[in-house]
């Protein structure tokens, strides 16, 4: 709803979603938590370059830091690597290739191509001879453990992918790992604008997976598992763009139950009491505020309240409450209990902590962008000085600050409510949803406790 010409978009404390935003940046702080922590595995090193999904080091580290225990590659960190690849065009200096000779001694796999020759002028040409004597005796004659092709070496390490996707039946997914010496946690995101359900295998095994949500912040134990060949398969069903990690630690904590809708879904019908732009409205159908006749209402901006009630004879095992369609993020409070902010669809939490039998109270702060507020400025004169008009994708800049905003006059034209210094929006522009779209309803749910599957 705000924009600064081609350079950007305005991001700061005068959006209308500033306040109830900060949910959103704290879904991005946990997942950074995250995925700070710890290191993203790596199963081999490449020396000068980066090879696949190894890690990289340089030429100096190779050849003064690494050392081998118990045929792994290991370094000064303490990274630890199944074996080392070292890249080169057909040409290694001679100190390389006896660096490759004295791990292949003490046990390190290593791949790399025979080398006919060094690259430096160094000691030339016996450094052209040393190299092809020291390739003659490696590669002509193995000993140890040397190969020429990555995929090779993988297969001989027995190494298998860090995950995988198993099965699945809709959703783009994507899936990062950390780990540190206590813990392997996964990040898994549907990219796709569809729900997906599939089955990732984990290279992890031997701890119960959890399922860390990074929205709500919550914990749960993962509901369909099972281990098969020293790796854990997980089941697992994503909203739109959703994400979760996958954890695997030594003391897990969390519940996780199977839900299972109980009855039908019970609409929460109203009517709803609607606070406003400074008015008091009553709702006895819900609809978008840009759908109403009055101007204060149909090209309002920012954040409104909704508030009805509900009777529960008895509140079940679970309850589920759907919002339907928001437009375009939502504090909800269920009998003065902060469900948090909910700002993306679909728009449904379990709320079963807040409930209690009898009337119970629902209150929604729904808000929108600044887009119907920036329209409904320009059904009014402007009060300023416009530049170049660049069209409906460029816009039109404030030429100036006008006199009145300098001296901090009262403002000439009292039906403008914003001031910006670009301008994108028309007389005509067409208004976008806004509000409560609903429809709201409630699921019952019932609980089936969880359980471990066999392979």
């Amino acid at each position: 709803g705000m924009g600064m010409g081609w350079w950007g978009t305005h991001f700061g404390r005068t959006q209308t979603w500033a306040e109830l935003g900060k949910e959103f940046y704290r879904y991005l702080g946990r997942c950074q938590a995250m995925l700070q922590r710890g290191e993203t595995p790596a199963d081999y090193v490449s020396v000068g370059a980066l090879n696949g999904t190894g890690d990289v080091i340089p030429a100096r580290t190779f050849l003064n830091d690494v050392r081998v225990e118990s045929g792994k590659i290991v370094l000064p960190s303490g990274r630890r690597y199944a074996f080392i690849h070292v890249p080169h065009k057909g040409e290694l200096q001679p100190e390389m290739v006896r660096q490759i000779k004295t791990l292949l001694a003490a046990g390190a796999t290593v791949v790399a191509g025979k080398p006919s020759r060094s690259p430096s002028l160094a000691g030339y040409p016996a450094c052209d001879d040393e190299v092809r004597k020291l390739a003659d005796e490696l590669w002509d004659k193995p000993t140890g453990k040397l190969y020429t092709d990555i995929t090779a070496a993988i297969k001989a390490c027995g190494i298998t992918p860090v995950a995988t996707i198993e099965s699945k039946k809709s959703g783009e997914i994507r899936i990062q790992c950390r780990q540190d010496a206590e813990a392997e946690w996964f990040f898994v995101a549907n990219l796709d604008k569809q729900p997906a359900q599939f089955t990732v295998s984990l290279r992890a095994s031997g701890r119960h997976p959890e399922l860390w949500d990074a929205e709500t912040g919550t914990i749960e134990l993962a509901e369909s598992w099972r281990e098969k060949d020293g790796r854990t398969e997980v089941d697992l069903r994503l909203g739109a763009e959703k994400s979760v990690f996958v954890v695997f630690r030594p003391n897990p904590t969390g519940v996780k139950q199977k839900t299972f809708a109980l009855l039908s879904a019970i609409p929460v019908a109203g009517p709803w009491m609607l606070e406003i732009a400074g008015k008091r409205l009553t709702l006895e159908k819900l609809g978008s505020w840009s759908g109403q006749s009055d101007a204060d209402v149909k090209y309002f901006s920012g954040t409104a309240t909704y508030r009805t009630t509900f009777k529960l004879d008895a509140v079940p095992q679970r309850m589920d409450l759907n919002l339907g369609e928001v437009c375009d993020l939502v504090r909800v409070t269920v009998n003065g209990r902060d469900c948090g902010v909910w700002w993306h669809p679909p728009f449904t939490r379990d709320i079963t902590a807040a409930l209690k039998p009898g009337e119970n109270t629902l209150e929604l702060a729904v808000c929108n962008t600044w887009h119907n507020r920036l329209v409904g400025d320009e059904q009014f004169p402007a009060d300023f000085e416009l530049g170049k008009d660049g069209g409906v994708d460029k816009g039109r800049p404030m030429k100036a600050y006008p006199d009145w905003f300098i001296k901090n006059l009262p403002r000439p034209e009292q039906g403008r409510k914003c001031f910006a210094i670009w301008y994108y929006h028309r007389k005509d522009t067409p208004l976008i949803p806004a509000g409560l779209l609903g429809p709201v309803t409630l699921v019952p749910k019932r609980e089936v406790p969880s359980q471990k599957k066999d392979k």
